[in-house]
């Protein structure tokens, strides 16, 4: 998580920066800094990598975790 909160905020690699992006909620239903789900065709490697399952650990993380300035 703690990469992940680096490329959310723009603090870690470039080269990682392309792998997670942060969703918009206009309507801010199921609270703030969520990361785009990407689609997937295969299990081993899609569902087993680091991007969706990235994606899914850090939306199930509390909105005061991820609002945290620094780590």
């Amino acid at each position: 998580m703690t990469e992940i909160f680096k490329i959310t905020y723009k603090i870690g690699p470039s080269y990682l920066h392309e792998l997670f992006v942060r969703k918009v909620d206009i309507h801010n239903v199921g609270g703030l800094f969520r990361v785009t789900m990407p689609k997937f065709r295969t299990i081993q490697y899609g569902k087993h990598s680091l991007r969706y399952e990235g994606a899914q650990i850090w939306n199930q993380l509390d909105d005061d975790i991820k609002r945290a300035i620094n780590l």
